[in-house]
């Protein structure tokens, strides 16, 4: 019987254990399996590892190249798929998510990659190795059925925490650990733009140009800001800050301006709130910039929504760290789902016109929040989709993103 050798990144061994139960499973004996990060499916002590592979791939053998990001920075990895093809052994790439068919590179046909969660590739490996290897007693489809549901359930439990830690070093890397604000983005309103998210065509109070935060803002911003004013789990700093009331969110931009030296947007006099426009610091987004905000990430943004937004499909009903989706045309993160985000507008009625600008708001009137949730159904998650909350009001999914001028 012809062998089987798994080429991978150690990185990647989770993945080569899932394969190896694969070929098990059709009945493939250990011993023809080689697979270097497997005990007793790699190389013997005192044997030497280079010299074992070249031995391997001497002979008549079938390789299953497992790629990804890792396996190409590992130089033995690579080596080993040039031998591959020096050799002309039968060869089935397969791509760990959220690697690419785009970023596969090498000199094998990349029309036979597939993605390794693919329940009807699996099937066709299972029958392409069953042939190649003349396997004697096939395993029957009822049984492989049931085995193959278990494990595609693990592969999307790796897949899953092997795209959130890649988004979360991604991320990392444009939103310094140590910074006390999140980056911004500049945003300059067209008339145009607004008019085509309108169902109607209006005039519109037209915003100057602004900056707002490519991320709501963290629990560890507001803590570092705040203090002591929440308690939260450390591995969970990165998460949006909620269970926020309006008033406190304005609070947070005023003590945010006066650490970074600016001038403190809002005053409160008596049951009223006044925002200062010539002020330099930090404050909330109105209705209208949010919107704007929102709209032109998404014009003419074919992303499906399931890769931008964390929402009632995909969350699992909890929040998640901000910036773990892809970002809007613009740059920003979470503008639809993860949490809503307060405004500072009034809410009107008429669902059809964005609230104002104005510069002083009641504390007695409702203000506006957008953007839906990671409890918000599809419906929801679109720049003009708007409620209204009560000043006072705090909710798991409700935080807030800040702007600059």
């Amino acid at each position: 019987m012809k062998k089987v050798f798994i080429s991978h990144s150690h990185q990647d061994s989770k993945f080569a254990e899932i394969i190896v139960k694969i070929l098990e499973k059709i009945n493939v004996p250990s011993k023809n399996i080689f697979c270097s990060s497997l005990e007793g499916y790699g190389v013997p002590l005192g044997d030497d590892f280079l010299e074992r592979i070249k031995s391997w791939l001497s002979e008549e053998t079938i390789v299953i190249l497992i790629l990804s990001e890792n396996f190409y920075k590992s130089p033995v990895s690579l080596c080993e798929m040039g031998a591959t093809w020096v050799k002309a052994h039968k060869t089935f790439p397969i791509i760990i998510p959220p690697f690419t068919f785009e970023e596969i590179k090498g000199t094998f046909p990349t029309t036979l990659a597939f993605e390794i969660n693919n329940k009807y590739k699996l099937t066709e490996l299972k029958e392409q190795i069953e042939l190649l290897l003349t396997v004697p007693n096939k395993t029957p489809t009822v049984q492989w059925e049931y085995f193959k549901d278990r494990i595609l359930e693990e592969l999307e439990t790796l897949i899953e925490s092997r795209g959130r830690k890649n988004a979360t070093t991604a991320r990392l890397k444009s939103i310094p650990k140590d910074s006390l604000v999140p980056t911004f983005t500049k945003i300059e309103p067209y008339h145009a733009l607004i008019n085509n998210i309108r169902t109607e065509q209006q005039s519109i109070q037209q915003p100057s140009s602004f900056s707002i935060s490519k991320t709501a803002v963290t629990k560890r911003l507001f803590h570092n800001t705040m203090g002591n004013q929440i308690n939260y789990d450390p591995k969970e700093e990165d998460h949006p800050i909620t269970n926020i009331t309006w008033i406190t969110a304005v609070e947070f931009c005023n003590k945010l301006s006066e650490s970074h030296g600016l001038t403190r947007p809002y005053h409160r006099r008596e049951n009223r709130i006044h925002y200062s426009p010539d002020s330099t610091g930090y404050r909330l987004p109105t209705e209208i910039e949010w919107e704007i905000a929102c709209a032109s990430g998404l014009h003419q943004n074919s992303t499906p929504l399931g890769e931008l937004a964390w929402y009632s499909i995909n969350s699992g009903n909890t929040s998640r760290p901000v910036g773990t989706k892809k970002p809007d045309q613009m740059g920003n993160y979470d503008m639809l789902g993860n949490i809503w985000e307060w405004c500072f507008s009034d809410y009107k009625i008429d669902a059809k016109e964005p609230s104002q600008e104005k510069t002083t708001l009641s504390l007695e009137s409702n203000k506006v929040v957008k953007g839906g949730s990671y409890l918000s159904t599809t419906n929801l998650l679109n720049p003009q989709q708007r409620t209204k909350r009560s000043c006072d009001y705090t909710s798991e999914d409700l935080g807030f993103r800040i702007i600059k001028n």
